[in-house]
């Protein structure tokens, strides 16, 4: 018999072993109860016949030692299904982590079979089997065999594993349900005979990956083990800050979420590894990307309640302003830490798990490539999306992306419950914008007729021109009121001036779409009147993932012959070195990367001062022309550290005592930003040209715990703003809107002519902007109007760039 057909001879023994343990499971649900009987008792039959076969070929073997491995690969499924377990309950508060160990420990399917094999096995030894005629044909066509059954039973263990086997179960149950008995019990023993295929590769893999240890040598099979380890591992690590004791409508964690990262992250690791080709040092670079993605995942959420996303990448570029954020003898403890295993595993390498992963290029090329492929397959399906679902035939895609959409949630809840890499495939594969309903050339030229006259009736009324004037729009970091946040006493109004000057001119909240940052949405929005809601909820940066794509990138600050932006940062953060270049701004006054430097560099706290900014805007306003400020304060952007004036105190009984001295910090930041922008205006009074200023803080700071919103979780994104100008008096009721709804405001409190397009961004603002609860019929044609063109000039055709008048005012 050839050995083919005898490794599937014993495939279909120990199958059929396996396939009436799977029955005994299947008939506990309650409408497969006496459906399978006639198969049950059928398979016990052949079963009886199988161990019979079974033990007879295990007799001749070494049983203690195949009990020793029996014993130590049910030990690692334990250990590494109760570690799934944990990992599925990151979230749920109810779940015990003891309970959860016992259970999987005392896992009785397969071993009352193994029991029964090996007590024949040893009777039949010591009865001298071979001088029996059955047992010696049997040792005959099979004498040499012993490996091959010896991992068929050893993946028997996995696959009875409680928690694959539930999953299986439910999986095909669910997908075959109402198929024919017949074509289902097929289909089931099918598939049990695939597992087993596939888990026999994978004991293969462990058992020769334990050779390679004991031989030294960094191979492909500890290579395999190794990525699937620290997959398992560091899934568990990435998860963990996002810890949440409560559930998304009935989910603590959705269905496939774990699996999908540990693939996610399987493939990576792998991948590192043959490209690497040594064991040790890519081993190493795996630790030491995953710690680091732990740390500072950690860290961004509890300053920005935001995860680590694809396009963070940017921020290498700025590792000086990252390592701000960073407590200095961390740092250096980190720093010194990497410095040190480095050449630990330098020395070690040379050692220790020696020579190449793979001695094969072509190999190495060849598992390269299906990688990516792998990578290309899983991206394309998400590329398909529509209406937020993928197709439903996708095993484990299908259940952890169709299930409950909680796009609109945010990245974080979307971490939390679906995965992080589930955030980043979804980021890399989803379209900035999606595709209006009847979007073509016809509807955009509607539109522009609609605004043209609706432009028309506004101008009627109005009287000045927004170029005949300066205008500074001041984006003041973190800028909010700490008097909201419930139990927090403060020992005077840190804001008093700016409280006051809101109840005498235009203002009201802003509704930010980031808490603890989002910084350059919100300055992009207040520039463009492109409403971030209108974007997919996958995009992070305006700046970086839909500028480049704009074909009409209209700003506000167009109409403006002298346009200057003032910001004490570097100029490549979020790509606004090349954004306002594109807005052809004629000055940039950056902290570094730009040809102009801030001069004014006095701080308060750790950052540039409000007044060394507020004076940068004085010290460059020439009364002759009519400009356009872009202003980004930084005084109050984290970390907070601040000592004056001590008298200034405020505390929260509910909060740490880190929160409370963050908040004191902030409390006294705030103080002088009053300060400051008080004086600052009263200095633009002094200017008799024509000047307005746009105030608003870009969202909260992000140290408040998620409790401190439970009474009102809508004060997690209010902001205040104003709009004020140097020699008119004007208050608008407007209580709160978005920062895409500021050009609008600006443009009825200075009584200035429109544009059809601010035509339109005017209708939004008194009809369909974010104060609305529940839009009419007549304010979500107005709504679904701005969201058709701004797809038109995103992603769409460009139509209405044919009609040059609608973003130009008469």
């Amino acid at each position: 018999m050839k050995d083919k057909l005898k490794y599937i001879y014993l495939l279909l023994l120990v199958g059929f072993i396996n396939f009436l343990l799977i029955l005994f499971q299947l008939k506990q649900i309650a409408e497969f109860e006496s459906r399978i009987d006639t198969m049950l008792y059928f398979s016990m039959f052949v079963s009886v016949f199988s161990v019979t076969i079974i033990s007879v070929l295990l007799s001749k073997f070494d049983l203690i030692n195949i009990l020793k491995k029996i014993l130590i690969f049910y030990l690692i499924d334990v250990f590494y299904s109760w570690f799934i377990t944990i990992s599925k309950n990151i979230n749920n508060p109810d779940f015990n982590l003891l309970l959860a160990f016992k259970n999987h420990f005392i896992q009785y399917n397969i071993f009352s079979v193994f029991l029964l094999i090996f007590l024949l096995a040893y009777f039949i030894k010591i009865i001298k089997n071979d001088k029996i005629r059955f047992n010696s044909i049997i040792l005959h066509n099979f004498g040499d065999t012993s490996k091959h059954l010896e991992i068929l039973l050893l993946s028997s263990i996995f696959l009875n594993d409680k928690l694959l086997l539930n999953n299986l179960l439910t999986y095909f149950v669910t997908q075959f349900k109402n198929t024919n008995l017949t074509a289902f019990l097929f289909l089931l023993f099918f598939l049990n005979l695939s597992i087993l295929l596939i888990l026999s590769y994978f004991v293969r893999t462990l058992l020769c990956s334990w050779i390679e240890l004991k031989n030294n040598q960094g191979g492909a099979n500890l290579t395999f083990i190794s990525s699937l380890t620290l997959a398992t591992l560091f899934n568990y690590v990435i998860q963990i800050p996002f810890r949440y004791d409560n559930d998304a409508l009935g989910n603590h964690l959705f269905n496939g979420a774990v699996a999908f990262q540990i693939i996610f992250l399987f493939l990576l690791y792998f991948l590192i590894y043959l490209i690497i080709n040594r064991y040790l040092i890519g081993t190493a670079v795996i630790v030491f990307l995953g710690i680091t993605l732990g740390v500072v995942n950690s860290l961004k959420l509890s300053m920005r309640n935001e995860p680590v996303l694809v396009t963070d990448i940017i921020w290498l570029k700025q590792l000086k302003l990252l390592f701000s954020f960073v407590n200095q003898n961390y740092l250096i403890l980190t720093v010194f830490s990497i410095l040190l295993v480095i050449n630990l595993i330098l020395v070690l390498h040379k050692k220790f798990l020696t020579g190449k992963i793979y001695e094969s290029r072509s190999i190495r090329l060849i598992f390269i490539s299906l990688i990516l492929l792998s990578y290309t397959f899983m991206f394309s399906i998400f590329a398909r999306i529509k209406d937020h679902k993928i197709n439903n035939n996708i095993p484990l895609l299908s259940k952890l992306n169709n299930g409950l959409n909680l796009d609109y949630l945010g990245f974080k809840t979307n971490a939390t419950y679906k995965s992080l890499t589930y955030v980043w495939t979804r980021q890399l594969t989803t379209k900035i914008i999606e595709k209006p309903e009847n979007y073509n050339e016809d509807t955009i030229k509607s539109i522009y007729k609609k605004y043209v006259e609706a432009a028309g009736e506004i101008n009627k009324s109005r009287s000045n021109s927004i170029s005949k004037q300066t205008v500074i729009f001041i984006l003041s970091e973190s800028y909010s009121n700490p008097r909201k946040i419930t139990g927090t006493d403060i020992s005077y109004d840190p804001t008093q001036n700016i409280n006051k000057l809101m109840t005498q001119t235009t203002s009201g909240q802003m509704k930010s779409d980031g808490y603890g940052g989002g910084t350059a949405n919100m300055e992009f929005q207040a520039l463009t009147g492109l409403p971030y809601y209108n974007y997919s909820s996958t995009v992070s940066t305006l700046y970086t993932e839909v500028v480049p794509r704009l074909k009409k990138f209209t700003s506000v600050s167009e109409y403006f012959e002298n346009k200057i932006v003032i910001h004490p940062s570097a100029a490549s953060n979020y790509n606004r070195f090349n954004v306002y270049n594109q807005l052809n701004f004629d000055r940039l006054i950056f902290q570094s990367g730009s040809s102009e430097k801030f001069k004014k560099d006095e701080k308060i706290g750790l950052n540039t001062s409000d007044q060394a900014v507020y004076d940068t805007i004085l010290d460059n306003i020439d009364e002759n022309e009519y400009q356009f400020f872009s202003v980004i304060t930084m005084q109050n952007h984290a970390p907070w550290s601040e000592w004056s004036p001590t008298e200034l105190t405020s505390f929260n009984p509910t909060f740490s005592e880190d929160t409370n001295d963050s908040l004191q910090s902030y409390v006294r930041l705030l103080y002088h930003t009053d300060i400051a922008t008080n004086d600052f205006l009263e200095s633009l009074k002094q200017i008799e040209q024509d000047v307005t200023v746009v105030f608003y803080g870009d969202h909260l700071p992000g140290f408040y715990p998620n409790y401190a919103f439970n009474d009102n979780p809508s004060n997690q994104y209010l902001t205040d703003y104003f709009i004020w100008s140097n020699h008119q008096t004007n208050k608008l009721d407007y209580e709160v809107v978005n920062s895409s709804d500021f050009i609008a405001e600006l443009f009825e409190h200075t009584n200035s002519k429109v544009s059809p397009f601010y035509a339109l961004l005017t209708d939004v603002l008194k009809n369909s902007s974010v104060n609305q609860k529940k839009l009419s019929k007549n304010q979500k044609i107005i709504a679904d109007d701005l969201k058709m063109i701004q797809y038109d000039i995103s992603l769409g055709k460009g139509y209405i760039l044919k009609y040059e008048d609608f973003f130009s005012i008469d």
